[in-house]
């Protein structure tokens, strides 16, 4: 007994007051970390977290128009873990009982505290824990009527609501079968009108061209806030585990885990509580420059504006070389770490290559405006913002030689997952893409998709907004199940299918090896589309509802290594 009292710290000894438990919990963290305790317990019910520290951090920048962000609030940090465990009780039914609440003033277009930021460490599971904000951000109604340029929406009983609320992110719902309709009326940015509350607790907006997109009767999702931002943040960390983890609600994204290496996700739930039609405005789980085995089994993402769960690095791009095995680089957005003798592959005048990186450092970094890409694939910009661009030295173990001119592209595999798997999950009302995959070594198996505004799955890299790596190879995409899938594409024509290979901004092959076997496609326009790619393989899948069950780019597919068995229908599109 004395043992497990030295190895399990409860959070109970210094939180007094549940209704603002942040300074205790702060202090459990603390003395596991002096005592060499292996874990927190978290007793049932519903901490309050109510006061912040500030933390320096350049990882806040990792998006389009984030500007140069240098410190953030955060409620509870973890630093240098070291095998610990953060545990919560699980309800009858298995669900989190124990609930970790940021609580803050409304404000619009805001960043807010992140309720847990973690970084550096080996070792840390967080089990049996829920989290949420209050008051959220995100609020969800029926359209009364429309009138003119008028929208009155009553908000769904018990939700949050504000004198004045953003309109940010918002979508469309059928509110008999609970289904996403059609593609966001608003984003992220660029869209400040507000909400006005009547006496009666409706809601009016005054926009004519939303108003002859809205229908009565019709739900409607809207957000208080669309910036880049983490509800829950992992850096640096080995061998991470999350267990029966549930999010209710976030202003952005709902979990970051970047330069990680070995990540376990087994019943992580990113989904709206009752009476919410969505979860929040932006990714649910981003698995950003990871490496090692990446895993989710029985995960459910619901209700989230883009994408669900998305796995990318970004690209080094050449400056210039100061001798023959030193190069000048730079990189968007954050200033993450790379690792001595990592292999590097790159993208060379004559063909790809591969070299080890010697020794590295970050040389500083500047900021760049953000412009918008002629290219009509390319995704849409924050024009005029500001971008934090990292500036990085890297030696080499051999001889570059001539191979590398200003601009080419190079993909540190320090930042690449060795493989990624997702089995037995359920990715539901998505406004955006289920499984974002720009890595190689995949596995996608028995999973659910349903109303997704993108792609059910979306290999591919990006170039042309965020300069997001890399193409996608070795992937079996098995035995899942697409009901109306893909009602907007994602690159201006391309990215619209069930499954769709596309590496916007490129014009080839890139992506490559790939099986889809055995699926269920169902009630959507086109199954698979498949553009820059080759050596794929396709059968025994079953297509129902389905208009054109198979699309294949003629200018940037090799069509002469594709097998199917269904006919497929050419095209010849721009890239």
């Amino acid at each position: 007994m004395e043992w497990e009292t030295k190895m399990r710290v409860e959070a109970d000894w210094f939180v007094k007051d549940k209704t603002s438990a942040a300074e205790g919990i702060r202090r459990a963290i603390a003395y596991a970390k002096e005592t060499g305790a292996q874990e927190i317990h978290f007793s049932r019910g519903e901490y309050f977290l109510t006061d912040t520290v500030t933390i320096q951090t350049k990882s806040i920048a990792h998006d389009d128009g984030c500007g140069d962000i240098h410190e953030k609030d955060c409620y509870l940090v973890l630093e240098d873990v070291q095998n610990l465990k953060l545990v919560g009780e699980a309800k009858g039914d298995g669900s989190p009982a124990t609930c970790l609440t940021g609580c803050h003033p409304y404000k619009i277009q805001a960043l807010y505290p992140s309720l847990l930021w973690a970084e550096r460490g080996t070792g840390l599971t967080i089990e049996n824990l829920a989290f949420r904000r209050r008051p959220a951000t995100v609020c969800s109604g029926v359209v009364e009527h429309v009138e003119g340029d008028c929208i009155c929406v009553r908000p769904f009983p018990g939700l949050d609501t504000q004198e004045e609320m953003g309109a940010y992110c918002m979508n469309r719902f059928d509110l008999k079968s609970g289904a996403l309709l059609g593609e966001s009326l608003t984003f992220g940015f660029g869209f400040d009108k507000r909400w006005k509350r009547k006496s009666d607790g409706c809601l009016l907006l005054r926009d004519g061209e939303l108003a002859r997109r809205v229908k009565a009767g019709e739900g409607l999702s809207f957000h208080g806030a669309g910036k880049t931002d983490f509800l829950i943040f992992f850096g640096e960390i080995s061998d991470l585990s999350m267990v029966n983890v549930r999010v209710y609600n976030t202003n952005s994204f709902a979990l970051l885990t970047e330069n990680c290496c070995h990540i376990r996700a087994e019943k992580l739930c990113i989904r709206p509580e009752e009476r919410q039609l969505f979860t929040g405005p932006r990714d649910g789980w981003k698995v950003y420059r990871c490496s090692g085995n990446i895993w989710l089994n029985q995960c459910h993402f619901e209700g989230l504006r883009m994408d669900a769960q998305n796995v990318h690095s970004n690209y080094l791009i050449a400056d210039r070389t100061t001798d023959e095995r030193t190069l000048l680089c730079t990189c968007k957005y954050a200033p993450i770490s790379l690792k001595d003798g990592a292999e590097v592959r790159i993208h060379g005048r004559d063909g790809i290559w591969h070299n080890r990186i010697k020794a590295w450092t970050v040389i500083g970094g500047r900021m760049e405006e953000s412009v918008q890409s002629a290219n009509k694939s390319a995704g849409q910009a924050a024009a005029g913002e500001e971008n934090h661009i990292t500036c990085y030295r890297i030696e080499f173990e051999e001889d570059l030689g001539g191979g590398i001119l200003p601009g080419t592209l190079l993909e540190p595999l320090c930042w690449e997952p060795e493989s990624y798997t997702c089995i037995n999950s359920v990715f539901r009302n998505i406004a955006g893409a289920g499984n974002l995959i720009r890595c190689g070594n995949v596995r996608i198996e028995n999973n659910h998709y349903e109303n997704l505004m993108n792609a059910g799955v979306l290999i591919g890299a990006e170039f042309d907004t965020h300069c997001e790596s890399g193409h996608g190879h070795d992937i079996l995409i098995q035995n899942n199940h697409f009901i109306n899938i893909g009602f907007k594409p994602r690159y201006g024509e391309y990215g619209c299918g069930c499954i769709a290979v596309k590496s916007q901004g490129f014009e080839g092959p890139f992506n490559s090896r790939i099986k889809i076997e055995g699926n269920c496609f169902e009630n959507s326009g086109c199954a698979i589309e498949l553009n820059d790619c080759r050596e794929l393989e396709i059968k025994n899948n079953v297509y129902t509802g389905i208009s054109r069950r198979l699309i294949i780019n003629e200018k940037t597919v090799d069509t002469e290594s594709i097998t199917a068995d269904v006919p497929w229908e050419g095209v010849k599109g721009d890239t």
